[in-house]
């Protein structure tokens, strides 16, 4: 039961592709040494206060120095699938292991979540990474979630029908 919607119809113009998104760092020369030494993403400095960051892929990163205050929500954070269970543990492994080198702020512990296994570190710069595993590939996210709407489907059934049939039972 996927819920999909298409794009408004008769619309003249429509996107392309999404090509990017953009993180808030505090230094560029300390950001992208997480990104490059760490996450292993290219990295390049395209403006003196930001870089792109990419990991084979057309999409990117944007990612700008700012001087205001920022902190990402453990929820709004980027993601990156693994092939194994063990490989998300040995991410958490080197992520504590390498905690102070790259400023690593907080690292949650593995553990399953949203029909996968992951674990979340939160860098230098207060932004949140996602490193997880879903068996049979990311794909089965989206099965997962299909999953969780039937379900609320038939759950919000039920409930209707226990309130269609209380006044019957008073």
């Amino acid at each position: 039961m996927a819920q999909t919607q298409e794009s408004a119809p008769g619309r003249a113009i429509r996107p392309m592709v999404l090509t990017h998104g953009t993180l808030e760092i505090d230094d560029v020369q300390e950001s992208m040494r997480f990104y490059r030494d760490f996450l292993g993403m290219d990295t390049v400095q395209h403006v003196p206060f930001g870089c792109r960051v990419s990991l084979g892929a057309e999409w990117y990163i944007v990612c700008l120095e700012v001087k205001h205050p920022h902190d990402m929500p453990v929820f709004n954070h980027f993601g990156f699938d693994c092939a194994s269970r063990e490989e998300v543990d040995a991410w958490y492994a080197r992520a504590l292991a390498e905690r102070e080198d790259f400023g690593l702020l907080e690292i949650l512990p593995p553990r399953s979540l949203h029909g996968g296994y992951s674990c979340f570190i939160k860098d230098r710069d207060r932004n949140w990474w996602e490193i997880q595993y879903y068996e049979g590939g990311s794909d089965s996210n989206l099965a997962w979630g299909q999953r969780m709407l039937a379900n609320a489907a038939r759950n919000q059934g039920r409930r209707a029908q226990r309130s269609n049939a209380a006044p019957e039972q008073a």
